[in-house]
Parts: C-alpha cells; sequence; structure tokens
C-alpha cells in the first residue's frame, strides 16, 4: 500500500472534498495562502471571495441553514478571524452548523510577532465559549482527522459552528506529511 505524500493545504483540500464541500466563503491572508493554493487545484470547490470577513461566517451560517450540512468560513489569522467573531456568535446562537477555519501564529511566534495577537491559543480561547469545539492544530499530519470530527460534530445533536485554527508554520507547503 502506498500512502500520498500532501502538505496541509492539500491536506485541508481533501478533508474539504471527502465532506463534498461545494463552497468555501473566505478571505486570503498571509496565514492561509498554501490553504488557498491547494484550494486552486480543487475546481469542484467554488470559494467565493467576501469583502469582509464576517460575511464570510455570515455566508457559511446560511449555507448550514439552508442545506442542514456544515458551511464552510476560511479567513487569516489576527483581525481576520476576530472579524469573524459576530458570524460564528450567529451560528451558535441559531444552531446553524459551520466549520470556520483560520489561520493561526506560527507555533512557536515571539512576543509582539503578529500585531500584539501572539498568544497560541489566543483564538482558541476566544472562540471556545461560541462554538461546540474549538481546536488548535499543532501537528499537520493530525488535519484529516480533525476536519472530519469537526464535521460530523457540527452537525450532529444541537447544530453549531467548529473552529479550527491552523499555524502558518505548519501550513509552508514544501512540508510533506504521510
Amino acid at each position: 500500500m502506498t500512502t500520498k505524500r500532501m502538505s496541509a493545504g492539500q491536506a485541508v483540500v481533501e478533508a474539504l472534498k471527502e465532506e463534498q464541500v461545494e463552497f468555501v466563503f473566505g478571505l486570503a491572508g498571509t496565514h492561509v495562502l498554501a490553504l488557498y493554493n491547494a484550494l486552486a487545484d480543487a475546481p469542484e470547490i467554488r470559494h467565493v471571495v467576501v469583502k469582509h470577513e464576517s460575511n464570510a461566517a455570515f455566508m457559511a451560517g446560511m449555507v448550514g441553514y439552508l442545506t442542514g450540512r456544515p458551511g464552510v468560513a476560511m479567513v487569516t489569522a489576527g483581525p481576520g478571524a476576530t472579524n469573524s467573531l459576530s458570524g460564528v456568535g450567529q451560528a451558535y446562537a441559531a444552531s446553524l452548523p459551520m466549520v470556520h477555519i483560520s489561520g493561526d501564529v506560527p507555533l512557536n511566534a515571539g512576543n509582539e510577532a503578529y500585531h500584539g495577537v501572539d498568544r497560541r491559543d489566543f483564538l482558541h480561547r476566544m472562540f471556545r465559549d461560541i462554538t461546540k469545539w474549538s481546536v488548535h492544530i499543532e501537528r499537520a499530519e493530525d488535519i484529516p482527522a480533525i476536519l472530519s470530527r469537526a464535521f460530523a460534530l457540527a452537525a450532529s445533536g444541537r447544530p453549531g459552528p467548529v473552529v479550527i485554527d491552523i499555524p502558518k508554520d505548519i501550513t509552508r507547503p514544501d512540508e510533506k506529511f504521510e
């Protein structure tokens, strides 16, 4: 049995394909460029560019409302993720299934590395009270299992948003895993 080596961005896109995601709503930024590059190679997933990150979350929530399947938002770290907070909160309050993927500061970011928002657990802590699950990925090889769990959790029981933040350093395109 041969295994395919892939980057973290490719792993995210493969997981989205597994879940039969048709749309990803988002706004690109430095911390998620590797994810967007991989998404460009998946014509079956349509990316809808938004003017503000809150719109990505609201639109993903509406996909959840209309289909009963998790809508997907993808935004960059720091202000990108914090701008989407209202849409994620609305999805939580309205029981809308959503998978929200954001970039994050590198695993070993130093003080003041990114606009002063350099705590590794900042996004996790910010979203944890308005999500069914908020997780900070630390290893690229965990992406497939975490995304599979995220989609299942977002749609099960009382539906709601799940937030996944992926540090910039594990999305380097030259880093591959099996």
